[in-house]
Formats: C-alpha cells, sequence, structure tokens
C-alpha cells in the first residue's frame, strides 16, 4: 500500500497510449461491476461484447487486484 505501484502503471498505460495502443486501466472490482451490470435487462452492452473489449486490448492493466470483495459471481 502507498508505494507507488498505481502511478507506475499509469505511467506504462500512458506511454502505450502515445504508442497508439488500445489500453484499458480498469480497477478489478470496476471490471467485475461492469461484466455483471451487462446481465441487466437495459444493459447498453452485452457481456460478449464487453469481455471481447478486456480481452483485445493491447494493454490491460488491473489496478487493485485481489481487494475484489469475495462473491459467488
Amino acid at each position: 500500500y502507498g508505494c507507488g505501484k498505481t502511478h507506475l502503471a499509469a505511467a506504462v498505460a500512458n506511454e502505450r497510449l502515445r504508442h497508439g495502443d488500445f489500453v484499458l486501466f480498469v480497477t478489478s472490482p470496476d471490471l467485475l461491476d461492469h461484466l455483471r451490470a451487462t446481465y441487466a435487462p437495459d444493459s447498453e452492452a452485452g457481456y460478449d461484447e464487453t469481455f471481447d473489449r478486456v480481452r483485445n486490448a493491447a494493454v490491460l492493466v488491473l489496478n487493485d487486484l485481489g481487494v475484489e470483495n469475495p462473491s459467488q459471481w
């Protein structure tokens, strides 16, 4: 905690953006929330479409991995 991991990850992501890469920077709890939300009847994007964006990112930065709340999902 507090040793600059997020700052360093953001610096790497920003550099890859400057080179034109598709970068996805997201906290893992937020990513899980976004994926869960795709199952709602009024969701604008489906699960497959959302997951494909994650899977096809040239650079994927998952911040706060491991801090998500335990759930059956």
